[in-house]
């Protein structure tokens, strides 16, 4: 199909064409972006490996769209627990996804990171990194911990 734009100055030509191609660049990228961060969509968890050693930790991501919760895992009473931070933001990039949230109250802060790798439909690959910060006199009581893992999608 031949679009008929004679009725444009040769210089408009030059510039609506332009101007078509950069909307439609635009239209490819947006629906790519979306794509990718729609196989990150679903309800995930697994135990990971806790600072390189034999401790281990549960870990669950729900990622919706635009909506993501963390839970914690009470192993005592098998109940995972939504978490409600002060602060959280996400982004991705490919076959890549990080989301972060900070909390504090008035004597702790609180930053968590999951960085997480598209494995397969099922899998994702998992950084996560904790620190936390204690306010007390003299130096802060500061500490972290790292893990690694996988997790996979719940069908619940």
């Amino acid at each position: 199909m031949q679009l008929n734009n004679s009725f444009l100055p040769k210089t408009s030509k030059n510039i609506f064409m332009k101007k078509m191609i950069s909307l439609a660049m635009y239209i490819i990228a947006f629906k790519m972006s979306f794509s990718q961060s729609y196989k990150f969509d679903g309800d995930w968890s697994g135990k990971i490996n806790i600072n390189g050693g034999n401790e281990t930790m549960w870990v669950r991501i729900k990622i919706q769209s635009n909506s993501i919760t963390q839970y914690f895992y009470n192993e005592q009473n098998s109940i995972w627990t939504p978490t409600y931070p002060a602060f959280a933001k996400y982004d991705y990039n490919k076959n890549n996804y990080i989301y972060f949230w900070m909390n504090n109250s008035t004597v702790w802060s609180e930053t968590q990171t999951y960085m997480l790798s598209y494995v397969n439909s099922d899998k994702l690959y998992v950084v996560w990194s904790r620190q936390v910060n204690n306010i007390q006199s003299g130096d802060y009581d500061t500490w972290s911990l790292q893990g690694t893992g996988y997790l996979t999608r719940r069908d619940d």
